[in-house]
């Protein structure tokens, strides 16, 4: 019997298909361009649309909430199948509230692969009318393994109702970012205590905004913490909250030194983190970057158990725009902290990362500004490199006479 002419046709091994697609799917393009070019291969045949499922429908995008019930009503009722392909959820909400059908609570409960959130934008608040904040902080509760969430540029009426509606049960993650609290004036005072909420899960957090969201006495337990990173604006003296466990192994504090500083932090006397990283941003002057070091590394209680050092500063003048150089006796602060921390602790390793925008000085050269920035950090650190100890980065983004803009770098050792 003769094959049919389908048959007789060569085809790709299904495992080469799988690796065509996957590497389609990965390829640093624009989102939009990356699913057209999925959705098309997924019409080619049956095999071909199954391995490109997974793909088009890892991250679903909701970018207005009352644009949104129609395509949640056609995964829910037409298209069930499809929810478990769906891995990530970004959500913004927008100004118009939809009334939610009864159906929703079941269409985000069959989310049971999907993992991560990130929420762009909105207020939230308490008030009977329902925000579009109020209605996402709802199918956040909705999905039952929730694992990262990310709130970036929402504002909170009052801030004390953040950890009522996050995953308790199931966080492992969460970043606020550019995130504001109107309330300013602490907890409002209620009838009764506020019950604490545990948060068993969550290993990171990361509060990247100069409001306090999560406060000192904010009603909340993380016993399984890990990783916190909170940014500080300096303008008053920050205080390591309450529910940060004894066991954190990382803590990050990045400090914008635009404003002047109202003393070092408050690290408490119990935690014993492994990891201390320190930010500085909008610095212009490097004494007042060391400095800050010096005073982070000085409020920890046990300062000797810092295995692991990573520094970043980045200098620049608002004002006017030049490039601004460290002076050789500006290292001899950093240096002898470095060296007490070296001799009496654990320390292995501290990177100083230095990173200086602004026009450069007139008459002088890229090649003799970076030697006499090489020769001054050999010199500043002289007994810390020879022991590889310490490493550090110096990247130079600067501007000519001419406005072209140039980039440079020196790694020690």
């Amino acid at each position: 019997m003769a094959l049919a002419e389908s048959d007789t046709k060569p085809r790709l091994p299904i495992e080469l298909i799988g690796l065509i697609i996957a590497s389609l799917a990965n390829l640093s393009q624009a989102e939009d361009n990356r699913l057209c070019h999925l959705q098309a291969c997924s019409l080619v045949s049956w095999a071909w649309n199954d391995l490109c499922r997974p793909y088009i429908f890892y991250t679903l995008t909701i970018h207005r909430l009352d644009n949104t019930i129609r395509r949640l009503s056609f995964l829910h009722f037409k298209a069930p199948h499809l929810s478990k392909y769906i891995h990530e959820l970004s959500i913004f909400p927008g100004s118009n509230v939809p009334k939610l059908p009864k159906w929703i609570p079941k269409c985000f409960r069959r989310l049971t692969n999907l993992h991560t959130m990130d929420v762009v934008g909105g207020d939230l608040d308490t008030s009977p009318t329902p925000s579009p904040m109020a209605t996402t902080a709802l199918l956040i509760k909705f999905v039952p393994y929730l694992r990262k969430l990310s709130l970036n540029s929402i504002t909170f009426i009052d801030a004390s109702h953040l950890i009522d509606f996050l995953p308790s049960r199931t966080l492992e993650e969460l970043r606020i970012v550019y995130t504001e609290d109107d309330f300013t004036d602490g907890y409002p005072q209620t009838n009764g205590a506020q019950s604490v909420v545990r948060f068993d899960a969550l290993r990171t957090l990361a509060v990247e905004t100069a409001f306090p969201v999560l406060r000192y006495a904010t009603p909340m337990a993380c016993p399984n913490l890990r990783s916190f990173a909170v940014q500080w604006n300096g303008r008053r003296r920050w205080k390591l909250p309450l529910w940060i466990p004894d066991s954190l192994s990382e803590l990050t504090v990045q400090v914008n030194l635009a404003h002047r500083i109202r003393g070092a932090p408050k690290l408490g006397t119990t935690i014993r983190p492994s990891v201390l990283r320190i930010v500085a941003v909008r610095c212009n002057k490097y004494l007042n970057a060391f400095r800050l070091i010096k005073a982070c590394v000085g409020s920890l209680p046990f300062p000797g158990l810092v295995r692991e050092l990573p520094m970043s500063i980045a200098i620049h003048d608002p004002k006017e725009n030049r490039a601004i150089f460290p002076q050789a006796w500006d290292y001899e602060v950093l240096s002898l902290c470095l060296q007490q921390l070296y001799a009496h602790g654990t320390l292995g390793r501290a990177v100083l990362e230095i990173n200086v925008r602004g026009m450069i000085p007139k008459g002088f050269s890229l090649d003799e500004i970076m030697a006499r920035e090489l020769a001054k950090v050999n010199e500043g650190f002289a007994g810390l490199l020879a022991t590889n100890v310490l490493y550090v980065d110096f990247d130079l983004t600067c501007w000519n006479d001419s406005g072209d803009k140039v980039s440079v770098h020196f790694s020690l050792p």
